[in-house]
């Protein structure tokens, strides 16, 4: 073989080598920190309606009487000019919004974005909530003025550079004209500033859960709060709800209180159940899982938004009707432990930005505050690194954790909850191991870390919810990716295998959970 060959060759092994190493190491990384989202799916979506919550007053209006179909229309189109409005400011492009304004407001819209541009300003609002009071509608149809006492967030930039954020609740006065089938925005005026953002304040009736110190109790008990994040071994994910079986929801539950755990926590996607117009009947199942765990006395922790990573302020809206709609219809079922907001939000900070998804979490937790006042509200963090964020508008921290135990040992020694709850949302270690994933684990390694982790957890006085009770038979590519070395390490993380039988680890939580009811 000559040299030039001789070269080649070795060339062409190193760099077989090296993609091999580099894919190991991919997929060691992609089973270690799972993702609760998926950064391909688009980070924005078409909106064909506005979904700012309206709630009219006609009941003092002068003029002619204001009919159904005629407030709808205005109601559309008020809603859709503030929208491209406010991406207009964002942006600083034209999109719709001069349909849905006359030619005397668009000259002063026009003044105030040229005076942005020149000061290198740009402004991301929503308004979200609108309390109108109509005053007048004219005897020809075509006019009509209103009040609007809006709630809405801004946040100013200069030089993408964020000079702050405010939510307002200010008055305006506004008129709308009737032209060529549209009604356009003619005046608006902030006329005055109203009362503080309602939804603040977390107040549970009787027979939920509330935290004291670093503590859930259930009335003047402390409730035990291990648990496991569930999914059927043949159904997870997307595939969860479109084949929900009563009986097989039924024996998966017992098999949770045999465990000696008393919380399941669960998924809602955003898209899967209708966005901001949520399916009935993908609600009927939330409320059928709900009454069977009720059943069995385990409570439910709902995770919402799943799939979800719309989080620029003009999609707030549809957020926020998503929230109501879900939590005005839940929010009396004393099967719910807490709310999870989002799902490893923190994942989405490269994508779109810290600022921007930390506005929207706050956005959601306090709209969840006035829909439930009744239940818990935590934030599922991929990092325990993010603690403390919001820490002041979550009633207890949820991190997720699936590394070395002695890191979070020196974390908590560090950091001792004392002043809230402290839950390891996720905890768990695979159990794949093949000739060509030589790196994976097996079952007593996975047994070992649990055991670490119970003792730590004991240690620290903090709960623990598994990841997940069974090894699933099939993993959706948009979860872990395509490849087989991406999926086959995130279906073995659960405590019974592929035909149903008890891992080693299934044994460290029984007994961990039954010496701690013994000791009650």
């Amino acid at each position: 073989m000559t040299d030039r060959r001789i070269k080649i060759v070795a060339l062409s092994g190193s760099f077989f080598i090296v993609s091999l190493i580099l894919m190991v190491l991919v997929s060691k990384l992609l089973a270690y920190y799972k993702s609760g989202s998926d950064a391909t799916l688009s980070s924005s979506y078409s909106v064909q309606k506005f979904y700012a919550k309206t709630n009219w007053n006609t009941d003092q209006v002068i003029g002619r009487v204001m009919e159904k179909e005629t407030l709808e229309k205005i109601t559309q189109d008020y809603l859709a000019g503030l929208r491209y409005l406010q991406q207009h400011y964002q942006d600083q492009v034209y999109l719709e919004y001069h349909d849905y304004f006359t030619n005397q407001a668009k000259n002063v819209i026009v003044e105030h974005a040229e005076l942005q541009k020149n000061n290198v300003l740009k402004t991301l609002s929503s308004s979200y909530e609108h309390h109108l009071d109509l005053k007048l509608y004219h005897l020809s149809g075509s006019q009509v003025v209103f009040q609007d006492t809006r709630l809405s967030f801004d946040e100013i930039y200069y030089k993408d550079e964020s000079l702050g954020q405010q939510y307002d609740t200010a008055n305006y006065q506004v008129m709308m004209l009737l032209e060529d089938d549209k009604w356009r925005i003619r005046h608006q005026k902030k006329v005055s500033d109203s009362s503080r953002l309602p939804g603040q304040e977390h107040l549970p009736k009787a027979g939920m859960i509330r935290v004291a110190g670093n503590e859930f109790f259930l009335g003047n008990n402390k409730f035990p709060s291990n648990g496991i994040n569930y999914y059927p071994a043949d159904y997870p994910w997307n595939l969860f709800w479109t084949s929900l079986d009563a009986e097989l929801l039924e024996n998966d539950l017992q098999e949770v209180k045999k465990l000696g755990l008393s919380v399941v926590r669960v998924f809602v996607p955003f898209h899967e159940f209708g966005g901001a117009e949520v399916s009935e009947a993908y609600i009927i199942r939330l409320q059928d899982l709900l009454n069977l765990a009720q059943k069995h006395q385990i409570r439910v922790v709902i995770t919402l938004f799943d799939f979800f990573l719309s989080y620029q302020p003009q999609h707030w809206p549809e957020s926020d009707r998503h929230l109501e709609s879900l939590m005005t219809r839940l929010k009396d079922h004393p099967a719910i432990f807490a709310w999870d907001i989002k799902n490893e939000p923190d994942l989405d900070f490269a994508i779109h930005g810290e600022q921007q998804v930390m506005n929207w979490l706050e956005f959601a937790v306090r709209r969840a505050r006035l829909y439930d006042p009744n239940h818990l509200i935590t934030i599922g963090w991929s990092d325990i690194e993010h603690t403390f964020k919001l820490w002041e508008f979550v009633d207890f921290t949820s991190v997720h954790f699936y590394r070395d135990p002695d890191i979070l040992d020196t974390f908590l020694n560090e950091h001792p909850p004392v002043e809230k709850p402290f839950v390891l949302g996720e905890i768990g270690m695979h159990t794949f191991k093949s000739w060509w994933y030589p790196i994976g684990n097996n079952q007593q390694e996975q047994k070992i870390y649990y055991k670490r982790i119970t003792d730590l957890a004991d240690r620290h006085k903090i709960n623990y919810w598994a990841w997940t009770l069974y090894d699933f038979n099939q993993v959706p590519k948009q979860v872990a990716g395509k490849y087989a070395w991406q999926r086959k390490p995130q279906s073995r993380y659960g405590l019974f295998d592929g035909k149903g039988n008890p891992k080693e680890a299934y044994h460290i939580i029984k007994n961990h959970n039954q010496t701690h009811k013994d000791n009650e």
